[in-house]
């Protein structure tokens, strides 16, 4: 029980630390993975599951978060964190309609 409990507080440190970071600015997977140093693929394997539960949004090869991202990381923080923006409505920033999905 104590080896599975360590895997999964190794988990959401590593899942803490990639929202951290891309609460700065958005970030490529190599970005993310050289500042945390943390292998790409677990970075992208993470993010994958990020993105699935609706905290990371990814533009071309940026990833950054979504609103429901930067409201998790900055009650884990503490902080009251950067006011919104004109950022806030940008494609890293999706208001929950995916509009572009549509348009073929």
């Amino acid at each position: 029980m104590s080896d599975s409990f360590g895997r999964f507080h190794k988990g959401m440190r590593r899942r803490t630390k990639i929202l951290s970071a891309l609460a700065k600015t958005p970030l490529k997977i190599n970005e993310i993975s050289a500042d945390l140093d943390i292998p790409a693929a677990t970075i992208y394997r993470i993010i994958k599951d990020l993105i699935k539960d609706g905290y990371v949004t990814k533009e071309k090869s940026l990833y950054a978060l979504t609103l429901k991202g930067r409201k998790i990381i900055f009650d884990i923080e503490g902080t009251e964190g950067p006011k919104p923006t004109a950022v806030a409505i940008s494609p890293f920033f999706p208001t929950g309609k995916n509009d572009r999905s549509n348009s073929k």
